[in-house]
């Protein structure tokens, strides 16, 4: 009886182990995919940001203009809501 104890033991321990190590490996593979993704998430924004900066640059009142009407836009909204009440 205490032989097979013993051996059931041991065999959940093994399983035990094999299953946290499957999880380890799990968990690397799921922080590899996730730097991957921020890599390209950040590479993404840097492009963005590169392009904006370019425009604003090369277009100066273009970029003024849309910004004072995108603030109008709101204040008008603003100012909507706030005359309802």
């Amino acid at each position: 009886m205490d032989k097979a104890i013993e051996s059931a033991a041991s065999q959940v321990r093994e399983a035990a182990s094999n299953l946290s190590t499957g999880l380890q490996n799990r968990i690397e593979q799921a922080k590899d995919r996730l730097s991957d993704a921020q890599t390209a998430v950040r590479d993404r924004t840097e492009q963005a940001t590169y392009a904006a900066r370019r425009y604003v640059v090369a277009n100066p009142w273009k970029s003024l203009a849309a910004s004072l009407a995108v603030a109008g836009s709101i204040g008008v909204i603003v100012g909507l809501l706030i005359g309802r009440r």
